[in-house]
């Protein structure tokens, strides 16, 4: 799963942000080119640029995107890129368009208590969808035992060329299918069940979720007991991509 790296901050920064009006005004007035905004708040940002919304005299609620002045794709890959940048084009905004700078005077001290209480709520919330994500479920027992069972036996019959001793319906059933089948139906079973302990094992890797014990867990379940483990990853990820 791909993550914005700067996405994942928007909720905060754009909160300190909002306590910078005049560098919002102009941002929208020369990068965004909204000469006739008169009023403008930060409301967004992710890898690529931030949105802003502003007001002109004759409509509110508008917006426009501003994308970063870097030439990368994606433009910024960290968190500390952001405040740099912000600056700067502020700074060059302002100048441009003569008004006071925003970067001088007392820090907007409401709004940075407000991104420090959202920061700290996103911390608790990233916490709580990754001790989700991490975990593992058994197989249900429902399936458990007869998968079990079923290759236990099937392993035994495929094992032996000639069954004197035993179960009594063990030589019944090997001179009914015939040996050759059981082994190819043994041999069938161990390779399906080797082929979907590797695409859980990928699966969980791909996902980047689960610490590496929990990695070992799903593989090894789903080595023994098939689909019925497997179908448990498979819907943990579609839980997960539903609270995402």
């Amino acid at each position: 799963m791909t993550t914005d790296p700067i996405a994942q901050h928007s909720i905060s920064i754009s909160a300190y942000m909002s306590g910078h009006t005049n560098a919002n005004l102009a941002y929208v007035r020369y990068f965004g080119k909204k000469k006739s905004a008169i009023k403008a708040n930060f409301k967004s940002l992710d890898a690529y640029g931030f949105t802003i919304e502003y007001d002109t005299p004759e409509e509110q609620g508008l917006e426009t995107v501003i994308p970063w002045p870097t030439s990368s794709s994606p433009p910024l890959t960290t968190r500390d890129q952001v405040r740099p940048l912000l600056e700067s084009m502020a700074k060059e905004a302002e100048e441009a368009l003569g008004m006071p700078s925003s970067l001088q005077g007392p820090p907007p001290i409401q709004a940075m208590l407000k991104a420090q209480a959202l920061e700290e709520t996103e911390r608790q919330k990233e916490y709580e969808r990754q001790r989700k994500r991490d975990v593992f479920y058994h197989a249900d027992r429902f399936w458990q035992i007869p998968i079990i069972l079923g290759m236990c036996h099937l392993g035994y019959l495929a094992a032996r060329s000639r069954i004197e001793t035993g179960p009594w319906y063990a030589a019944q059933i090997q001179q009914i299918i015939g040996l050759h089948v059981i082994q190819w139906m043994w041999s069938i079973s161990v390779g399906l069940h080797v082929g979907e302990s590797l695409i859980a094992c990928g699966i969980c890797l791909h996902r980047g979720w689960y610490s590496s014990g929990n990695i070992l867990r799903w593989t090894i379940s789903t080595f023994f007991f098939g689909f019925a483990s497997l179908s448990k990853l498979l819907k943990h990820g579609r839980d997960m991509a539903k609270l995402d």
